[in-house]
């Protein structure tokens, strides 16, 4: 199945992260990789499914510990209204119960803040490089790359 693009060929970014260090680092990160645009930030799980109903995006990176709520609870959300569309958790708690967590409930990727930073950006650097007919997964290459926890 092909991702959904905006109406410019771009993939819909909606950033659910509750630093406000974190939402800079990352929007600006956004902002200049080709072939991705950010939709919408939230900082609260309910303010993430809002937002998620309303732009309908093709990429959510979503951190687990929020203001209010639980990312865990907004991925398993996510999935089950949009499967197709990829999770990247970006977290703190890179622990491997987590891990296993996030990825049983359908995470796409999961990043440690503390050390995958550089990881997170060639995914969403490829996902951005993709053409639209491209089809899942993100690309070949990203799956070989030691420590890239892609599933």
């Amino acid at each position: 199945m092909a991702e959904r693009l905006s109406i410019h060929g771009t993939r819909k970014v909606l950033l659910v992260e509750d630093s406000l260090r974190m939402q800079e680092i990352l929007s600006w990160s956004l902002q200049t990789t080709p072939g991705l645009e950010l939709a919408a930030m939230a900082d609260t799980a309910l303010a993430a499914m809002g937002e998620f109903d309303r732009r309908n995006p093709d990429v959510v990176i979503l951190d687990l510990a929020l203001r209010e709520g639980s990312g865990l609870d907004v991925l398993r959300e996510i999935k089950r209204r949009a499967p197709a569309c990829r999770v990247l958790v970006f977290t703190t708690h890179d622990t491997e119960p987590y891990r296993t967590r996030c990825l049983a409930a359908g995470a796409d990727h999961f990043f440690s803040k503390n050390k995958q930073h550089r990881e997170l950006i060639q995914v969403l650097q490829a996902l951005g490089a993709q053409p639209p007919e491209m089809p899942q997964p993100v690309a070949p290459a990203l799956n070989a790359q030691p420590g890239n926890t892609h599933v």
